[in-house]
């Protein structure tokens, strides 16, 4: 049980901590660094999924440490989630990015689903 409010302590941490950002720093998180030096869109949606691929592919020294790296990530994921659903874009342009990195999504999934994999034995 305690664990489950570590996850949900960091998952509101992870929701709450880019707008803190926005509020304090608004110039360093409109102009994110990565975005410009990789020349495509990094949102903290991920970052999140990163970490929870992290949490899966490294051990963490404690387990508490293991939900807080899941909660911040999951948290980081979900601050985006709804938004991203209006984000302006014609189905177009979507089709053609689906196409384009297909090979991309599917080498990502199978690291990711690998890890989780092999992490459960």
């Amino acid at each position: 049980m305690e664990n489950l409010y570590i996850l949900i302590i960091f998952l509101v941490i992870g929701m709450i901590a880019p707008r803190i950002l926005l509020a304090v720093v608004p110039k360093m998180v409109i102009s994110v660094p990565s975005r410009k030096k990789l020349g495509i869109k990094v949102h903290h949606l991920h970052y999140g999924i990163l970490l929870l691929l992290a949490s899966y592919l490294f051990t963490a020294p404690t387990e508490q440490l293991f939900y807080m790296i899941q909660g911040f990530g999951l948290g980081l994921v979900l601050d985006v989630f709804i938004p991203s659903l209006y984000v302006n874009s014609t189905r177009k342009e979507e089709m053609i990015s689906y196409r384009k990195y297909l090979i991309h999504t599917l080498v990502f999934t199978l690291i990711f689903s690998a890890s989780v994999l092999f992490t459960q034995f």
